[in-house]
């Protein structure tokens, strides 16, 4: 992963702020497959109704899957939007990820 410490032009980048996961990109995959007997090649492979709509971003092989802050609703709290999140990674990735949700912040260039 690299870090921006400058102008930087000419690269392809993204900076996120969600509320969600980080982990291995493998891992992500074998959950999914575990709780929803689909199965994906990589971690792009998911994306709209395969992970409720949720943001992922990966790179080495690690991944953060979750929902960016600024998707909050305009009726929805801070806390409605923490359970929602949760709800819908529960539901893609089983029980076993509650205690590892919480907010990443990262800034990835390639």
């Amino acid at each position: 992963m690299k870090i921006r410490t400058g102008f930087v032009s000419n690269s392809s980048s993204t900076s996120f702020s969600i509320y969600g996961l980080f982990m291995e990109s493998s891992t992500i995959l074998e959950l999914v497959k575990q709780t929803t007997g689909r199965e994906f090649k990589t971690i792009y492979d998911l994306y709209g109704d395969n992970v409720g709509g949720l943001s992922r971003y990966a790179c080495d092989g690690y991944a953060y899957l979750g929902a960016e802050w600024s998707s909050i609703g305009d009726d929805e709290t801070g806390v409605q939007f923490r359970e929602r999140i949760k709800n819908t990674l529960v539901r893609v990735l089983g029980d076993s990820v509650t205690g590892k949700i919480q907010t990443h912040t990262d800034y990835i260039s390639s």
